[in-house]
C-alpha cells in the first residue's frame, strides 16, 4: 500500500498508520531539531563571542498498537514483519510519511536509522493489542519531499536568426538556449542538490545566482565523461567514483537551494555540447 494517506507511515516495507495493521498512536520528533552552536565565551567579561548555528540531527520516536488479530500466530507473524523492518544495523533509509501540519503536509521522507524497539509486557499485549515504540535517529535533520525534481540544460547558445537572402518560407533560425535551470526548493529550509555534467567541456563553473555562490572546477572532461558533485556529501567524483575533488577552485563556495526559486547557471570556458542535470528534493525543518 505504501503511503497514499493522511496519518500514515512507511519504512522497510512495513506500512503503519490509518487501514493498516499497525496503528500509529505517537509520533516525536518532527519539530525543529536542536542546535549546535559555535558560540565562545568571552575573556574576563560577561556574555559570549557569537558563532555560527548550525542544525544537529534528530531522533523520531513512533508509537505503535499492533492488531493482533484472530488468534496468536496472527499477532506473533505481525511481532516478527516488525521486528525485522526495525532491526539495528542498518544502513539510512527513507521513513516515509504523509501528516497535516508537517512540512507541509504532503508526502516526506526522512532518512533514518532504527536505534532502539521497545516492547512493553503489559495488559494491551495480554489482551492481543501490544503497544511498541520504535526510535530512529536521522544524521541529516532536513524533511524532504518523497518527489525528485530534476531539470537539465545545455551551455547558453544564441539564436542564428534569419538567413539572407530572405526567401519563402522564412527560416528564423535556431533558437538560443539561456543555459539556466530555474530550480524551485517549495520547502522552508536549505535544499542539497547533486549536479551532473556530462562533457565535452573545459573548467565549468556552476553557480546560484540567487544565493550569490559559485561551484568552480579547474578540469576538463571529454565527451563520453562526466562529472557528479554532491553538494550534501561534498563530493566530486569523475564518472561517479574517482575523486575529483582537487579540481575546486579556490574561490568555489558550495551551495544549497534556498526556499523558493532559484536560478542556477551553467558556463565553462568555451562553448561545447556539455549538458548539466540538477537533481534534488524540496527540504523542510517540521
Amino acid at each position: 500500500m505504501a503511503v497514499t494517506a493522511d496519518f500514515q507511515l512507511s519504512f522497510g516495507g512495513v506500512d503503519m498508520g490509518d487501514g493498516t495493521d499497525y496503528d500509529v498512536v505517537d509520533i516525536d520528533g518532527l519539530g525543529v531539531p536542536g542546535v549546535r552552536s559555535s558560540d565562545v565565551e568571552t575573556l574576563r567579561r560577561h556574555g559570549l563571542h557569537p558563532g555560527d548555528d548550525f542544525v544537529g540531527g534528530r531522533v523520531v520516536t513512533v508509537t505503535l498498537e499492533v492488531d493482533g488479530g484472530a488468534d496468536a500466530a496472527t499477532l506473533t507473524s505481525r511481532m516478527a514483519t516488525l521486528a525485522a523492518a526495525l532491526r539495528p544495523g542498518q544502513d539510512e533509509s527513507a521513513l516515509v510519511f504523509q501528516l497535516p501540519g508537517v512540512a507541509g503536509g504532503g508526502r516526506r521522507r526522512l532518512l533514518v536509522r532504527p536505534r532502539r524497539v521497545a516492547v512493553p509486557v503489559n495488559l494491551q499485549r495480554v489482551y492481543g493489542l501490544p503497544e511498541v515504540v520504535a526510535q530512529f535517529a536521522a544524521t541529516d535533520p532536513r524533511i524532504y519531499d518523497d518527489t525528485q525534481s530534476t531539470d537539465s540544460t545545455s551551455l547558453p547558445t544564441s539564436g542564428t536568426g534569419l538567413t539572407w537572402p530572405l526567401t519563402w518560407p522564412l527560416n528564423w533560425g535556431a533558437v538560443g538556449t539561456s543555459g539556466s535551470i530555474f530550480a524551485t526548493n517549495a520547502g522552508n529550509f536549505e535544499a542539497p542538490v547533486t549536479i551532473r555534467l556530462d562533457g565535452p567541456v573545459t573548467n565549468p563553473r556552476i553557480e546560484n545566482v540567487t544565493v550569490g555562490r559559485t561551484i568552480e572546477l579547474d578540469i576538463t572532461l571529454n565527451a563520453g565523461e562526466y562529472l557528479e558533485i554532491d553538494t550534501q556529501a561534498r563530493t566530486v567524483l569523475l564518472g561517479g567514483t574517482a575523486s575529483r575533488y582537487s579540481s575546486l577552485t579556490t574561490t568555489s563556495q558550495w551551495w544549497d537551494l534556498a526556499p523558493g526559486t532559484n536560478e542556477v547557471r551553467f558556463r565553462a570556458s568555451t562553448p561545447t555540447a556539455a549538458t548539466m542535470t540538477l537533481t534534488w528534493r524540496s527540504a523542510w525543518l517540521a
